[in-house]
């Protein structure tokens, strides 16, 4: 469940003269939180709710250990960002067929009604 999750390494203190590809561990979490947020990003609306599925389970069986739980967290509340994000956009662009006065079809957005 947890594979696809990055987990953190320590790294030591950098030399002023050591190389510049070495990164500290908020460098690392933040660069693998942008990799799992691009990753989401490209994600199909349904495999999104169904890894969500997932890791709600995983979270209630209480199996992981806390720090696969916390990676699970901030996995499972991108995917719910995401999927909400989604079903506002879609909720926005569902139409609502009304006749008007004259019985011609009308057209108006969701959010008019």
């Amino acid at each position: 469940m947890t594979e696809g999750i990055h987990q953190p390494t320590m790294t030591k203190h950098t030399p002023p003269n050591a190389p510049s590809e070495i990164k500290t561990d908020a460098e690392q979490q933040n660069a693998a939180s942008q990799a799992m947020d691009q990753e989401i990003a490209a994600m199909a609306l349904e495999k999104c709710f169904e890894e969500l599925e997932q890791i709600v389970t995983a979270l209630e069986n209480q199996t992981t250990s806390l720090e696969d739980s916390i990676n699970l967290f901030e996995r499972g509340m991108k995917l719910s960002r995401r999927c909400n994000t989604e079903l506002t956009r879609m909720e926005r662009r569902i139409q609502i067929i009304v006749e008007n006065s004259r019985k011609e079809v009308q057209l108006r957005d969701f959010e008019e009604e």
